[in-house]
């Protein structure tokens, strides 16, 4: 009786001092379809401010501030791939950042930067590209669009780093089944990309940000892409299913 009466007690102890806590709070950041972000990988926390990168140690305290230079009629835009070793072996650590074109609306550039503001490799007119584990080896795969018709063509770049070192903290190493859909964000129409390895009807059932199923489509593996109509869908965030792969993308 005494054992189960410690135990009940515990219980209730840890269920109580079980909280959320607020631990920190960044002020005076403005935010507008990704251009303020945090990422939090190894050490650091990541967060985009117009065109710099400051960089906070675990306690919250400035580690560094790095600029980044936009391109000429771009902006900042998404801040990507916060992490060390990946896309070179120095003790630098590096991130990649999309900027978009607000002069010309022509399209995005994507760069790869380490913490001391140098170029480490443009990647062209992209604003996404993920990483995934092959052969032992880390792969980055880059969709690049040509401009025309919203279409794409995809590079796959070798990097440096190592799986064993760098996949348990880096959060953007997909499986080779998962891929972004594109373009995203979007206004009239999104394509899904996606592998099945058997020739099974699935269910890709997409999802609002309330977690409401808004449509449902059947896929096989006879095709390796959808399209899929936003015009009747509510600007804002939303998810997309199937088997055991989870995406996202933005309607506006």
């Amino acid at each position: 009786m005494r054992t189960l009466l410690l135990i009940t007690f515990l219980g209730i102890y840890f269920s109580i001092n079980a909280q959320i806590n607020l631990e920190h709070t960044f002020l005076n950041y403005n935010s507008y379809y990704g251009e303020i972000y945090i990422e939090q990988n190894i050490d650091k926390f990541f967060i985009l401010k117009n065109e710099n990168i400051e960089m906070y140690n675990s306690d919250f305290s400035l580690y560094k501030t790095v600029n980044i230079s936009a391109p000429y009629g771009y902006r900042a835009w998404l801040l990507d791939h916060c992490s060390k070793k990946v896309f070179n072996l120095d003790e630098n650590y590096e991130f990649t950042c999309a900027f978009i074109d607000t002069l010309n609306n022509s399209g995005y550039k994507l760069i790869v930067f380490d913490d001391n503001g140098n170029i480490i490799k443009e990647l062209g007119n992209s604003y996404y590209g993920y990483i995934v584990k092959f052969n032992n080896s880390l792969k980055f795969i880059v969709s690049i669009s040509n401009g025309i018709n919203y279409d794409y063509t995809f590079e796959i770049f070798s990097l440096p780093g190592f799986p064993q070192e760098e996949c348990n903290n880096l959060k953007n190493i997909r499986g080779v089944n998962s891929m972004p859909a594109y373009p995203n964000p979007s206004s009239s129409y999104i394509t899904i990309p996606y592998i099945l390895n058997n020739s099974k009807i699935v269910a890709l059932n997409i999802f609002n940000d309330k977690g409401i199923l808004i449509e449902s489509k059947k896929i096989t593996n006879k095709f390796n892409k959808i399209n899929i109509n936003t015009n009747k869908y509510k600007p804002g965030l939303y998810f997309y299913k199937y088997n055991n792969i989870t995406e996202q993308f933005i309607v506006y």
